[in-house]
């Protein structure tokens, strides 16, 4: 059974404009170019007024990024005072140019923080690149500014479109990757435009357009998307944006345009930014009709866990109700006894819709061992997970503790690449950057995310080191000891992160000073997450010591005069112990009604601690440089005394140089 989508409404205003401000451009593109573009093209009627008053307005009703296109936008003579007013505006930018020739003074906005490129390359090859934009020596010039743009820095997009048969795009794209581009997508031709001669169709448009996007023409007409140019919804000189885009023309051209189908299984088509999906069949919404048939729906699924785990006035109730977990989770690894097994969605898809859309952690790797690359029948005897899809209700509570605000630039661990996505759902992709160690799994939760359309800023990063850019919010489902200073240089003066200590169930949150530092505090929630890794798999500097601390008798015995604990199961008691002995791990075994837990220590100490009963108190054997049992035990009697521990609520004073105070009242920790 194959599991397909439903559509979720689409929002009246779009949050991304394709402005085409003119029909000029140094190319012909004799096949290919949709706005039939030249040499010998016009500016439209659209003045250079219009479209400032234009942009004012979008800013206004909530659009957030513009897209300046053509023709080619840069041969506008106002092309550098509209991309300042954009700006001015508070929008994010985006040029799609040629690149063909670049002034000076373009290089120098396309520097600016808020400013991206995109850009067209059809093959690796000077003569099947010129075939398709009619003008020689233009590959040459494209590929050189292509390198300059990332010799300074350029965010910079690619896209390849397939225009004959037999054209160089694999190799064009393999090239691409190896100058250092990192978002590099491939399209066919479009029965629109001048790429196709027939009757244009809705189903040859994908499922973006008029989803979040919209496109204004050179003489102001709105269509819902540059493809979808023969479908004009109004007009935005004559009648403003707002009105378009509440008015009825607009309503029922984005509900005949059709949606796109399910990513599925081993369907990955990488497409242009314009439009979504593209070659592969099962992805393409003119076969989403033939396809839904006889399937189940994920949808109501996700919005019952969106139900479940957030309240519905939230905005991120709609970003949980709209992305499909599964898409992230098609295998799993499910614990059983002290090995793991593993769980394939399709084969079961009533329990692939079960476990995606509960609200519980979904382990996607054990040491090295990913879900995805495993075969059906392994078993692992043991190990450690290192990547998981984190329970939706707690990803929510970390991006709500974060306090993100529309336009704010939010970075992210990636994972699977689920919580990724439900920021794009809130924020829009082109506020999201999402980072992991773990090339595979970046490159894994890429391509997912583009199957929905998707396409943040992805990088391969160590969190706890230099960081790609400049953010207003820090969110890491990832644990860390001590907070990094990388952290706090790129986070904006008044920035936030969020993030939790390791070893420890405290989530700490933190805005940048104006000294560079950080103030906060531990919130009153808990959350544990996996601590950072600097490699494939975590070290276990505890396994040796593990080896003695199994049966020695140790340098002391003693009754305890608590019953038995497992600190993990008191997340304050752990948090207070972590603080104190960073670093410790804990094992428990149980035998019938015998039950064992061992306190571990890097430095050597260790503490084994054995009863039969809930109630009866345990026999204890420590040894090493510190006495472990003792120390849980004296955070126990403070417990007792004071009826609770200090470290929820307490304030958070972060130095420049990463130092981490802990205060309430007289307790203190220094991390």
């Amino acid at each position: 059974m194959t599991i397909a989508p439903e559509a979720p409404t689409r929002p009246a205003v779009p949050k991304f404009l394709e402005l085409e401000i003119t029909g000029k451009c140094q190319l012909t593109c004799p096949s290919l170019c949709y706005a039939k573009a030249g040499p010998t093209g016009g500016h439209g009627s659209m003045t250079t007024d219009d479209w400032k008053q234009l942009i004012t307005e979008a800013a206004a009703i909530g659009v957030r990024k513009v897209q300046f296109i053509g023709g080619e936008p840069t041969v506008h003579p106002d092309f550098s005072h509209l991309v300042h007013h954009a700006l001015a505006s508070g929008l994010d930018v985006q040029v799609y140019s040629n690149l063909y020739r670049v002034k000076p003074e373009h290089w120098e906005l396309f520097e600016h923080p808020k400013v991206s490129l995109a850009t067209s390359y059809y093959s690796d090859v000077a003569e099947e690149h010129e075939r398709v934009t009619g003008r020689k020596g233009s590959h040459a010039a494209t590929r050189a500014n292509i390198v300059q743009a990332l010799q300074r820095g350029v965010p910079l997009q690619v896209g390849i479109v397939e225009v004959f048969e037999g054209q160089r795009t694999a190799q064009a794209r393999e090239e691409l990757l190896d100058l250092g581009v990192r978002t590099v997508n491939v399209d066919r031709v479009r029965s629109v435009g001048r790429g196709q001669v027939h009757v244009p169709s809705t189903k040859d448009l994908c499922g973006r357009c008029a989803d979040g996007r919209a496109a204004i023409m050179t003489d102001g007409t709105v269509t819902p998307c540059v493809l979808g140019r023969f479908l004009q919804t109004g007009n935005a000189k004559t009648d403003g944006l707002a009105a378009v885009f509440n008015g009825k023309r607009w309503a029922d051209t984005a509900a005949s345009i059709p949606r796109r189908s399910a990513p599925t299984v081993g369907c990955t088509p990488a497409d242009s930014n314009d439009c979504d999906p593209a070659n592969t069949e099962a992805c393409d919404p003119a076969y989403q009709d033939e396809r839904s048939r006889g399937t189940m729906k994920w949808l109501p699924h996700a919005r019952r866990l969106a139900h479940q785990v957030v309240r519905p006035e939230s905005r991120w109730h709609d970003a949980v109700a709209r992305v499909p977990r599964h898409q992230f989770v098609p295998r799993w690894w499910e614990q059983e006894g002290h090995g793991w097994v593993l769980r394939t969605g399709p084969d079961d898809p009533d329990a692939w819709l079960e476990a995606a859309y509960s609200d519980q952690s979904l382990v996607t790797q054990v040491d090295t061992h990913h879900a995805d690359r495993a075969d059906t029948d392994d078993v692992l005897a043991g190990g450690t997970p290192t990547s998981s899809s984190t329970l939706p209700s707690l990803v929510v509570r970390m991006y709500r503790h974060a306090m993100i605000g529309d336009g704010h630039q939010l970075l992210v661990t990636t994972g699977t690449g689920y919580g990724t996505a439900l920021a794009c759902a809130r924020l829009g992709e082109e506020h999201v950057t999402s980072i992991d160690i773990d090339e595979y799994l970046v490159k894994l939760a890429a391509d997912r995310l583009a199957l929905l359309g998707e396409r943040p800023r992805m990088e391969v990063c160590d969190i706890t080191g230099p960081l790609p850019g400049e953010y207003d919010r820090i969110v890491a489902t990832v644990s860390v000891r001590p907070v990094p200073v990388s952290w706090l240089k790129a986070l904006r003066t008044g920035g936030r992160f969020v993030t939790t200590i390791s070893g420890t169930g405290l989530i700490l949150t933190a805005d940048k000073t104006a000294d560079g530092g950080a103030v906060g505090r531990i919130e009153w929630d808990r959350a544990g997450f996996m601590p950072t890794r600097h490699g494939d798999s975590y070290d276990s500097p505890v396994d040796d010591i593990w080896k003695g601390a199994a049966q020695d008798e140790g340098e002391e015995i003693f009754t305890s005069r608590y019953p038995l604990l497992y600190p993990p199961d008191a997340w304050d008691v752990m948090s207070m112990l972590e603080l104190q002995l960073p670093g410790i791990q804990y094992r428990k075994t149980q035998d019938g009604d015998t039950r064992t837990v061992w306190l571990l220590c890097p430095d050597g100490s260790w503490a084994r601690a054995t009863a039969t009963g809930f109630l009866e108190s345990p026999v204890v054997h420590q040894s090493g440089p510190r006495r472990l049992w003792s120390d849980l035990e004296r955070i126990r009697n403070r417990l007792n005394r004071e009826g609770a521990l200090p470290v929820y609520g307490a304030r958070v004073t972060i130095t420049p140089d990463g130092t981490t105070t802990l205060t309430r009242g007289a307790w203190k920790a220094t991390l």
